[in-house]
């Protein structure tokens, strides 16, 4: 479709009501003139992929350039939900990607754009319905047109995540604002009116090499009542600069079950397995975690992965509970003879029982294991307030013992990994 020497990767496929998305990065088809690629989107009934002459309901075949056209987009991911789900004015579609103008290997921001309907019947995802908008010429497939296009500024979700503030929200910053900053492996979770965007964040890239920075995974939310943004949040929280977070993960519970839990209420008496009761507040944060090894201290190879970490809010995300150490290996930088990473993570509709599995390697001989666990939440009261005489002639106070890792007004969550291997694979 393009001029040049075009290709399109990383395509993913969705739908909503009776509409399918298509989105992939393309390179810019520049004939060598720029470098970089577009986000390239698409949107059709499910039933007509193909353009039909007159029919509006249709794709047009180039899909629209959603991008900045300037710079270079790629790992375009999207989320999604129904327009019964969504509600008025709510979210049926949030698109992201990483954009900045460094080629391969540079710093980016994770940038977003939102779609919705006014109203709770009707599916809005078309390039049109962006928010904020697209050039309603985006479907060209000529290079120097698309450079041209006049796109409002994608949402700049990750720009200076730790130093925004009410005032100084950072979400309509240029990628280059702070060109020092990255952010990569974005993660999103969309349920009714809230959307939460997830994203491993360092402030300087450059000072990873010194292991002066390193990763840590920051969440961001938007609620569709409001309209409004919260500040960015480090819930991995990983001071030790020898760390990085590597492969995080964002999962929410799925829905509930019409059979076992025909009213969403587990407490009905219709409801015959409340596991299966939907309890969107519950949301969970996973990672693995790898050693930062500064630049020329080791070869690229010697990277190590050490261990897989998991947190969980009962709140939409609020807050959490202190993280826990989900997999049984930790690491070299821990004296562990294996490491863990890539885990997948799943829970059911209650969200009080998570399941998983990872890959789980021994250090010297390669040979790598599929581990499995699965863990619940656990609510443990408010210890009660403890008297602390002031002195010797009597009298006192009621004072709490502090020895708690939240806020004393929560809850406290543990998660109790229950371990078991269950599948092994051998790499020869």
């Amino acid at each position: 479709m393009e001029t040049g020497d075009a290709g399109a990767s990383r395509a993913n496929i969705g739908q909503v009501g009776n509409q399918v998305i298509v989105a992939y990065e393309e390179s810019k088809g520049s004939a060598g003139a720029t470098e970089g690629k577009f986000v390239r989107y698409h949107s059709f009934t499910y039933n007509k992929p193909a353009p039909v002459e007159g029919d509006a309901t249709t794709n047009d075949r180039r899909g629209c350039v959603i991008s900045g056209p300037a710079k270079n987009a790629r790992r375009v991911r999207f989320v999604t939900q129904g327009a019964a789900d969504a509600g008025a004015g709510g979210i049926q579609l949030a698109i992201f990607w990483r954009e900045g103008v460094a080629n391969e290997g540079g710093p980016a921001d994770v940038v977003l754009r939102l779609a919705g309907s006014a109203d709770a019947s009707t599916v809005a995802i078309k390039p049109q319905h962006l928010l904020p908008a697209v050039d309603a010429n985006c479907t060209t497939s000529v290079y120097a047109q698309a450079a041209a296009l006049g796109q409002a500024r994608a949402i700049n979700v990750s720009s200076r995540s730790a130093s925004v503030s009410a005032s100084d929200s950072g979400l309509g910053d240029d990628t280059e604002a702070n060109a020092a900053e990255n952010a990569l492996a974005h993660r999103a979770l969309l349920r009714g009116r809230d959307l939460w965007v997830g994203y491993s964040y360092a402030a300087d890239l450059a000072a990873l090499g010194t292991q002066a920075d390193h990763y840590n995974f920051w969440l961001r939310q938007y609620n569709a009542d409001s309209a409004a943004w919260g500040l960015p949040r480090n819930v991995s929280g990983i001071t030790d600069k020898r760390i990085n977070v590597r492969e995080p993960r964002l999962f929410g519970t799925p829905k509930g079950s019409a059979t076992a839990c025909p009213s969403g209420n587990p407490a009905d008496p219709g409801t015959t397995n409340p596991a299966l009761c939907q309890n969107a507040d519950v949301v969970y944060v996973a990672w693995g975690t790898q050693e930062n090894v500064a630049v020329g201290s080791a070869p690229t190879n010697a990277i190590t992965d050490q261990g897989i970490f998991i947190a969980a809010s009962v709140d939409g995300a609020r807050t959490f509970a202190a993280p826990v150490r989900y997999s049984q290996a930790r690491g070299a930088l821990f004296e562990d003879e294996e490491a863990a990473y890539e885990a997948q993570i799943a829970t059911q509709p209650d969200g009080k029982r998570f399941f998983g599995v990872w890959s789980q390697r021994a250090l010297d001989s390669e040979l790598t294991d599929v581990a499995y666990a699965s863990g619940e939440i656990s609510l443990v009261p408010d210890p009660a307030p403890v008297t602390v005489p002031l002195d010797q002639g009597g009298g006192g106070c009621s004072a709490a013992s502090g020895q708690r890792p939240l806020d004393p007004a929560l809850p406290l969550l543990a998660l109790l990994a229950l371990l078991g291997l269950r599948a092994r694979r051998r790499d020869r």
